[in-house]
């Protein structure tokens, strides 16, 4: 093949002009170029950890080209450690914004909550302080029960120690009551299962409805003659003394002088939970913190001059016992004669 020197055509080996451009052929003539050989990369299989080069082989005819492979190596990611800085950071910025809170809303809701944890404590202390208060009140009138200063004590004293006494009467003679109700109801229900097991069930249930019925009226019973008491005396105390006390006032003089019940019934409280014959010197002992109380109630109206050594409310009470034994000694010795011999005249 020849090739136009002018225009650069490809024209036959013995063409003398260019069939493109006329111009005259020099005769000089060109060899086709021989394809090149591209090198043959083979494929590297990932889990292979290393690759042999391959050298492919070159046909007879053509150049000796030798073909060979690289090594492929799997490319490694250029990855970093995180350093807590950056952890940090990035938990920073994944956070929700707190919403932005004005200075003076924040001010004044923890003036507030200052204001209010010096409230409870305020509370608190006057509580302790009323509590050691009733306490040392209840000593005072332990020790001196007719020495009465009203104005030391607080005015509600008298109340909560008619409300305590009231309360405590109530469940030591409502548990003296019951080991009867209890004896009642077994012997009732022993006669009536003879003839009917369901009336027996029926006069249980009534039995058990009415005893709580009776607790209750007891308690308002208790309450309100202690309150009529108090009232009685609050209007005879004025009328005697012409004192300035007020009702209140008067209340905490009364149970300054009947405080040693709050001491018997509780003893009676603990002997009726014993059982047996020992509730009856849980009857006893509520008669006499009865008695101590008609005796309170009518010195808080007399008013006796203090005396030195022993209290005169003791006194009197010492002296009331002594004249319930005298009396039940002579009627130990002389009743038994005194009743055959009244029996005889009829």
């Amino acid at each position: 093949m020849q090739i136009c020197p002018n225009c650069g055509a490809t024209n036959s080996a013995t063409a003398k002009f260019c069939t493109t451009c006329g111009t005259k052929l020099l005769g000089e003539k060109v060899q086709p170029e021989q394809p090149k050989a591209e090198p043959v990369i083979s494929q590297v299989e990932p889990e292979q950890p290393k690759v042999e080069p391959v050298t492919s082989q070159v046909e007879p005819g053509q150049p000796n080209v030798q073909r060979v492979a690289s090594q492929v190596e799997p490319e490694q990611p250029n990855v970093q450690p995180v350093t807590p800085t950056q952890t940090a950071q990035v938990q920073q910025n994944t956070r929700p914004q707190q919403p932005q809170v004005d200075p003076a809303i924040q001010a004044e809701q923890e003036r507030q909550r200052q204001a209010q944890a010096q409230v409870r404590a305020d509370q608190v202390s006057k509580f302790k302080e009323s509590s050691q208060g009733y306490w040392d009140y209840l000593v005072d009138s332990w020790k001196k029960p007719s020495q009465v200063i009203v104005s030391q004590y607080n005015r509600w004293f008298g109340l909560i120690s008619m409300g305590i006494w009231a309360l405590l009467g109530t469940i030591s003679v409502g548990h003296t009551a019951q080991s009867g109700i209890d004896t009642v109801e077994d012997t009732t229900n022993s006669a009536l299962s003879l003839f009917d097991s369901e009336t027996a069930e029926s006069a249980t249930s009534t039995i058990q409805s009415n005893a709580m019925t009776v607790y209750f009226k007891f308690l308002l019973l208790l309450i309100v003659g202690m309150l009529v008491f108090g009232l009685v005396g609050f209007l005879f105390r004025k009328w005697a003394q012409n004192d300035n006390l007020t009702f209140l006032e008067y209340t905490t003089d009364l149970m300054h002088r009947c405080n040693l019940n709050l001491i018997l019934v509780l003893c009676a409280l603990l002997l009726s939970l014993l059982g047996g014959a020992v509730q009856l010197l849980s009857v006893l002992l509520i008669s006499l913190g009865g008695s101590i109380f008609v005796i309170g109630f009518m010195q808080s109206i007399v008013l006796p001059k203090p005396r030195a050594g022993f209290d005169s409310v003791y006194l009197t009470v010492v002296a009331m016992i002594a004249l319930e034994a005298a009396l039940i000694i002579l009627m130990s010795i002389f009743g038994q004669s005194l009743i055959s011999q009244f029996s005889s005249l009829f």
